[in-house]
């Protein structure tokens, strides 16, 4: 029983190992020295400009949907109008995609080694090709994760529900979602 009590503390730890070496240290190991990008900039200030309480689409540069700059906008909202806000915003959405990720193999029934490989292998995907940043596609990859996950739910209003609410999002984050 010492040996199955082991095993089972391991397997709850896994996850949060894989976490924490693809996710986070990785992260906070590049995030400090990479520069923000043009698209990046663009977003930050968009976002600030809703937080404030202006219109979208009042300047030539915000061109792409609107839920695209929410999540900027909730960023420099809540911690301020520094890269801080936008290095902690990729951060959330990366350790939230890592989740998600696991939450979906996990619910179809694979071992937590599994998922863990699984949701690690998504993290270092979305690491490399300014993977850092916080961009729309890394947006996308978790509202996408999200509504697999919704599938994965037993049937029902809640569940159909969020697949509306994050297929919406994905749409209105970036419009080459929908093809």
């Amino acid at each position: 029983t010492y040996c199955v009590r082991m095993r089972g503390r391991a397997q709850r730890a896994l996850p949060l190992v894989g976490l924490i070496v693809t996710v986070v240290l990785p992260r906070l190991l590049v995030l400090p020295v990479v520069d923000l990008g043009p698209d990046e900039i663009a977003y930050g200030l968009i976002g600030r400009e809703l937080w404030a309480g202006h219109w979208p689409y009042t300047t030539a540069f915000d061109h792409k949907p609107v839920a695209l700059y929410l999540p900027y906008a909730l960023a420099t909202g809540l911690i301020g109008e520094t890269t801080t806000a936008l290095r902690v915003m990729s951060l959330v959405v990366a350790v939230l995609s890592y989740l998600v990720a696991y939450a979906v193999v996990r619910r179809m029934r694979l071992d937590p080694l599994i998922a863990t490989a699984m949701a690690s292998l998504i993290s270092l995907m979305t690491f490399g090709n300014q993977g850092t940043a916080a961009l729309s596609e890394n947006l996308l990859n978790l509202y996408l994760l999200g509504m697999v996950l919704m599938l994965l739910l037993p049937r029902g209003l809640a569940a159909s529900a969020g697949v509306g609410a994050l297929a919406a999002r994905t749409f209105h984050t970036n419009y080459l979602a929908g093809p």
